[in-house]
């Protein structure tokens, strides 16, 4: 359910549009710094760069900042000129050291990715907390990320919510649609699927992608509406229009179980194969089940291990337990009591509630020793 978390450079040029410079248009002296960026953007909507430069360099010129940002991304993108990380970092430098708040998100990105400078996470998070504290609500959630996830700082999940928060009372569908996620997951909250669904219709109706494939994640299990496999199917379907990779999975999941579609394994197995290359960890759970239990594949523990453990190496409660269940019972594995209790316990931290019940019965049944 969890969209796979990563940092997105919100680079192109305002999507503002009418047509190119016309012999009416006034003489450029005539035009205010703001209307000269309005001619830039629409003349690189038309992929004419070399008059889009010419317009962001008159404002520039008058120490506007979105004319030094627009030159940036020009060069960033190379359109019209050599790319050149180098030139856009030095004109997003310009733009940010004028308070351009996507100047300043933009260096954030570069920072975090170590495009053309020395990768620092620490820097990274200063930019975009200066893009945060004008407003950029982008910058919110990347800050929401890296607060989730310990990126240059301190894990909090508090920290988290309070950013993400932000950023969808700004109606910012990325930042609802992260909230919806910290209450469906209970991180940092307790935990609310009533809460998830608000925030990811939301979002959804922001044509959100993630969203929609986590409102069919909500019809599929019945978790806070009536389970509804129609409404899950054609949610998944609407969020893969909007290029939600997750929702493959889910799709997967419907075609694996037989809920409201015909079963075939085969298709399950083609959506979970397209997931896992687009790198949803989640894909390699529903592969690994498969051919855990010779689901339109042949039966082969060894391989459902190595898939489970590429989940798990990403964080993914459901491969953890999977292997505890693989080493407790000696599946293509050796079976060890004390890696299965291993295993469950990660799980178990990672909120799969029935891990906690699997520890009770080794531990009961004497094959692990009291902690």
């Amino acid at each position: 359910m969890k969209r796979a978390i990563l940092y997105v450079l919100l680079l192109s040029l305002c999507l503002a549009g009418c047509g190119g410079a016309t012999s009416g248009e006034s003489p450029a002296a005539e035009l205010s710094a703001e209307e000269l960026c309005e001619l830039g953007r629409d003349a690189a909507e038309a992929k004419d760069y070399e008059k889009a430069m010419a317009y962001f360099q008159l404002a520039a010129d008058r120490e506007y900042a979105e004319g030094w940002r627009c030159i940036g991304t020009l060069y960033y993108n190379g359109e019209g000129v050599e790319r050149s990380v180098e030139k856009a970092r030095e004109y997003w430098q310009l733009a940010a050291d004028r308070g351009d708040a996507r100047a300043l998100y933009n260096l954030g990105y570069l920072y975090g990715s170590g495009e053309g400078v020395e990768r620092s996470l620490e820097k990274a998070r200063e930019y975009y907390q200066l893009a945060a504290d004008r407003g950029n609500a982008d910058a919110m959630t990347v800050l929401g990320n890296m607060a989730l996830f310990g990126e240059g700082g301190e894990q909090s999940y508090e920290d988290a919510l309070r950013y993400y928060q932000t950023a969808a009372d700004l109606g910012d569908a990325g930042g609802q649609y992260d909230v919806g996620m910290m209450y469906y997951n209970g991180y940092g909250v307790e935990r609310s699927y009533e809460k998830a669904l608000e925030y990811w219709q939301l979002a959804a109706a922001q044509g959100n992608g993630y969203a929609l494939s986590g409102l069919g994640g909500l019809y599929a299990e019945g978790h806070g509406v009536e389970q509804d496999f129609e409404k899950a199917r054609t949610y998944y379907e609407q969020a893969l229009e909007q290029d939600a990779a997750p929702a493959l999975v889910g799709l997967g999941d419907l075609y694996a179980a037989g809920s409201g579609v015909e079963q075939d394994y085969v298709k399950a197995r083609e959506y979970y194969r397209q997931a896992a290359d687009r790198g949803v960890a989640y894909a390699y759970v529903g592969l690994g089940m498969l051919y855990h239990d010779g689901l339109g594949v042949e039966q082969d523990y060894a391989k459902a291990a190595q898939l489970f453990q590429k989940a798990a190496d990403q964080g993914i409660g459901d491969a953890l337990f999977c292997l505890g269940e693989m080493h407790r019972n000696g599946e293509g594995v050796e079976q060890d009591y004390e890696k299965a209790a291993e295993y469950y316990r990660k799980a178990a931290e990672l909120g799969v509630e029935e891990a906690a019940g699997r520890l009770n019965e080794l531990l009961e049944a004497g094959h692990i020793p009291e902690a």
